[in-house]
């Protein structure tokens, strides 16, 4: 497993410098994983010193999942109360793992 993997570097590189290093775009493109969780903005915002765009959510999330659609990833929408997210988030990885 990986909370952040060279997609979420090429999307925060695109966003805060308008690039990302060609070798983390290539990166995004060959490096295998077996499936992403991708956690939908639907929850209560809450600060930490590693979160940023409190207002930017939705957009974001769209960037995303347009991204992961577009490098032809296979992907899972996260969504929901906290109980769901985790059931659906180990429904969908028990098969996997």
């Amino acid at each position: 497993m990986c909370d952040t993997d060279l997609i979420t570097i090429r999307i925060w590189g695109e966003e805060k410098f308008g690039r990302s290093d060609p070798w983390i775009i290539e990166g995004t493109e060959k490096r295998p994983y077996d499936h992403w969780l991708l956690c939908a903005p639907d929850l209560p915002w809450e600060p930490d010193p590693q979160r940023e765009n409190p207002r930017d959510r939705d957009r974001l999330f769209g960037v995303y999942e347009r991204t992961l659609r577009a490098l032809g990833k296979p992907y899972t929408i996260i969504a929901g109360d906290r109980d769901h997210r985790w059931r659906k988030a180990i429904a969908t990885v028990q098969p996997i793992g």
